[in-house]
């Protein structure tokens, strides 16, 4: 899966797979959060 990171007007791709812990995926992508959120993952700490 691939999502856009919009940073300071440049797009960049974040290239996520199943072998990311969350913490990972945080740390690449942290607009992913609220995504986690909205679908239940409300403990992300």
């Amino acid at each position: 899966m691939n999502m856009s990171n919009n940073k300071g007007g440049v797009i960049m791709a974040v290239k996520v797979d199943k072998t990311m812990s969350i913490g990972e995926l945080l740390a690449t992508a942290p607009d992913a959060a609220p995504i986690l959120m909205e679908v239940g993952m409300h403990c992300l700490g």
